[in-house]
């Protein structure tokens, strides 16, 4: 268990968590991910006294576990999708080149 605490707002989200490597790499993630794939935009991220504040935009909408068949293995195909698709775009400039 992360021991995060998850404060929802109407339009922002504050998660508060022990400071760890993982919550660095966290901030980002999220960073990197916005604007390539659907997240929440970072507001803000603190660290204080050993502890993490990530302060997000709320994201509307359900999440992929609230729908109905979800199950760990279409986790897993979502996942391997978009590792595919990440790992063709990154050899799409090399190909470009070798084109040209």
């Amino acid at each position: 268990m992360s021991g995060s605490k998850i404060m929802i707002f109407d339009d922002m989200v504050l998660k508060v968590q022990p400071e760890s490597e993982e919550t660095e790499n966290e901030y980002r993630i999220m960073k990197w991910l916005r604007g390539k794939v659907p997240v929440p935009e970072v507001m803000h991220y603190e660290k204080e006294e050993g502890m993490a504040y990530l302060l997000m935009t709320r994201v509307q909408g359900k999440q992929a576990c609230q729908t109905s068949g979800w199950t760990l293995q279409s986790a897993i195909e979502v996942l391997s999708i978009i590792l595919m698709g990440y790992t063709v775009a990154m050899h799409i400039p090399a190909l470009i080149q070798g084109i040209f």
